[in-house]
């Protein structure tokens, strides 16, 4: 936890006594703050969360095959972010931040662009074969629904606008609500 100063920075919590792990903050859900840690060095993370005090920072999951993170974002209700996984792929991982809840919503993709909208993401996936297309989530694995293919073309660079998402994408301007 920081506040500006020195004096104010303190160590919510050691997670992995004992050993040097790494800690990598995933996002915010009102007044909690979810983080991936080392677990025991065998390759698997722990989704740990944090009202910013030892007494209520608690461990919520284990991730199985789930190595480094890469794109991360809140919606106003779940915390999702992408983790290389062992066969050089990614996973899409979402944590409810009102049950603690934690789904794997996708893999064997990549997930280069995400934006919250409300209780909701959109986000750019690029399947194994090199195709892209348009995604929303809404947390959940039933709520996680493909919006548009694109094929070849790169979807560039997803921007909020009054609960919408404008992107760029083979040579146009498009806009979406994520259906």
């Amino acid at each position: 936890i920081w506040d500006g100063t020195t004096d104010g920075t303190k160590l919510v919590k050691d997670v992995t006594p004992g050993v040097s792990g790494q800690v990598e903050v995933l996002g915010g859900v009102g007044s909690t703050v979810f983080f991936v840690s080392d677990h025991d060095m065998d390759g698997t993370r722990e989704i740990w969360k944090t009202h910013g005090t030892p007494n209520n920072t608690t461990m919520v999951d284990v991730l199985a095959n789930a190595f480094s993170v890469y794109s991360r974002t809140s919606s106003d209700t779940h915390v999702f972010f992408s983790a290389g996984t062992s066969n050089g792929q990614h996973a899409l991982w979402s944590v409810n931040g009102v049950n603690d809840n934690v789904e794997l919503l996708l893999q064997d993709m990549r997930f280069p662009y995400f934006q919250a909208v409300g209780n909701k993401i959109m986000f750019a996936a690029e399947d194994p074969g090199g195709d892209n297309s348009l995604w929303s989530s809404d947390g959940t694995v039933g709520g996680t629904v493909k919006v548009r293919d694109f094929s070849s073309s790169n979807l560039q660079t997803l921007l909020p606008f009054n609960e919408k998402v404008i992107f760029s994408a083979q040579g146009f301007t498009w806009i979406t609500e994520g259906t």
